[in-house]
């Protein structure tokens, strides 16, 4: 990805809102005591719009529990938003883009 600027790192995907585009962040909301649910990354299309959320695990975790972290935070988006279908989640691409960095 060339451009950072559509890479949010640490989205509150409880306190965001996506239809303003008003996207919270780790430091912005954790100090609130409001609901919260951060997701690692969230990708953005060149309008602003959610893309993707990326929930990253260490390779000794379970990669499962990352996926429905992910499904999650997608639901909180979908709550708010008429995105459906772009925002399901393929368990075995995600088991895959996990285990890229063995490192961890």
């Amino acid at each position: 990805m060339d451009d950072l600027s559509q890479v949010i790192v640490e989205i509150d995907t409880k306190q965001s809102d996506f239809v303003k585009r008003d996207y919270k962040t780790f430091e912005e909301t954790f100090v609130n005591n409001e609901e919260k649910a951060y997701a690692d990354y969230l990708l953005l299309d060149s309008k602003g719009d959610p893309l993707a959320i990326i929930e990253a695990k260490k390779t000794s975790k379970d990669p499962i529990t990352g996926q429905r972290q992910a499904e999650g935070y997608a639901d909180d988006i979908k709550k708010q938003t008429d995105i459906s279908e772009n925002m399901k989640i393929d368990a075995e691409k995600t088991i895959k883009l996990i285990q890229l960095n063995p490192k961890n």
